[in-house]
């Protein structure tokens, strides 16, 4: 039985720490960030909204449309998350005018910071999760 060729783009574990977190493993991805988080922010001061209301879709395919009358029926009274707004943040910004991607563990990062804000307690709409990673045009 002939072992089968090594794939030259596979991350390259070093010390038993995953070295490129863009491998699309979800749990490697949402561990990462989450443990991060919790490093920050300390895990007694993790609260989450009671609710959140996810809307996936193509662009124009009324996800923002909806969102009021969501958001009346569910009682809602913040804002939603709109996912590229949050791409067009600071945080996500600075990534991008670096040449950088915002990657699948950075969208969960700013995802994650936003979510904890004490205006989402009660529930949220989340508008366009996932994002897809992107590059600055500029």
């Amino acid at each position: 039985m002939s072992k089968p060729a090594s794939d030259s783009t596979a991350p390259v574990p070093t010390g038993g720490k995953i070295t490129d977190l863009e491998i699309k493993d979800a749990h490697l991805i949402f561990g990462s960030a989450w443990r991060n988080l919790e490093a920050e922010i300390g895990r007694e001061n993790l609260r989450f909204p009671k609710e959140i209301i996810l809307l996936g879709g193509a662009p124009g395919a009324g996800k923002g449309t909806n969102t009021a009358f969501i958001a009346k029926t569910r009682g809602l009274t913040c804002p939603p998350i709109v996912m590229s707004a949050l791409l067009d943040s600071p945080e996500a910004r600075r990534l991008k005018d670096a040449g950088n991607m915002v990657g699948d563990r950075e969208v969960v990062t700013l995802l994650l910071h936003e979510l904890l804000k004490p205006i989402y307690r009660d529930g949220v709409i989340l508008d366009g999760f996932p994002a897809h990673a992107c590059r600055s045009s500029a």
